[in-house]
């Protein structure tokens, strides 16, 4: 009997195909001053709501769920992040854009953060992941965290981080090949870009933890952080000092321009 019930088992699970299902995955939309419609998840109870992907995608052939824009019109131009919503008289602070929320949306082309109130905002993990067309962003004064691969894939030429961003996780400004210029401001209390380096440093540590085209490694700098110039295919050279001691994993893979002798991967 028992072996009758594996080989049923084994027969059903060749014969049915793999399925998946959408739910819809936000509680408010509305159409933002800069004229897309954008979703959130709301808190009202915190009076909080977060930026999500309308869509939640979920099947047989997967355990976790995916946020997508299936059967949504993705946005597209110059989104600007607004600091509030009025959900039917309820005023939200906008404080998060949640894993994925614009993965994708590859005909975006700026992306600007609402200044002037003391509520931060988190940007989550994948959050612009794969946005090509993406050449300009602003992130004001109130984005203090900046998830994994938030930025990845996408056509930033320049990056300046702001006083207020605290954590930066890893490839969040991987494989933009047009990223030539990146700034942090004087102040910040975590991360600098010392010596015009055109990269950015954990101060604390002196881990160089993001790097691009036409970064400039500093004598100062001991480490070179895991995933710091990954996939930068445009790096063509780059010079390590002898103060460098440690090369974490993955800070140099999928460099294919190294080409020169005065180079590491």
């Amino acid at each position: 009997m028992k072996k009758k019930v594996l080989l049923m088992a084994a027969l059903l699970s060749i014969a049915m195909p793999g399925w998946c299902d959408h739910r819809q995955n936000y509680d408010y939309s509305t159409t933002v001053s800069s004229g897309q419609t954008l979703y959130f998840k709301c808190n009202y109870n915190a009076n909080v709501a977060t930026i999500v992907a309308p869509d939640l995608e979920y099947g047989s052939w997967w355990e976790s769920q995916d946020a997508t824009w299936y059967g949504y019109t993705k946005p597209t131009g110059n989104l600007e992040i607004p600091l509030t919503i009025d959900v039917n008289g309820d005023f939200l602070y906008v404080t998060g854009i949640e894993h994925g929320a614009f993965s994708d949306c590859n005909a975006l082309t700026s992306v600007t953060f609402s200044s002037g109130l003391n509520i931060m905002v988190t940007i989550g993990d994948r959050a612009f992941y794969g946005c090509s067309a993406l050449t300009s962003l602003n992130l004001g004064d109130r984005v203090d965290s900046i998830g994994l691969d938030a930025f990845n894939s996408c056509g930033l030429t320049s990056v300046t981080i702001h006083n207020s961003v605290t954590f930066i996780g890893p490839r969040a400004f991987a494989a933009c090949p047009d990223l030539t210029h990146i700034f942090v401001w004087n102040n910040n209390s975590v991360y600098d870009s010392r010596d015009n380096c055109n990269a950015i440093i954990e101060t604390s540590s002196n881990t160089l933890i993001v790097g691009c085209k036409n970064s400039i490694i500093p004598n100062s700098i001991t480490t070179i952080g895991q995933f710091a110039f990954w996939n930068c295919g445009e790096l063509a050279s780059i010079h390590i000092p002898n103060s460098v001691t440690s090369i974490d994993s993955g800070a140099f893979s999928y460099c294919s321009g190294l080409t020169t002798p005065n180079t590491y991967w």
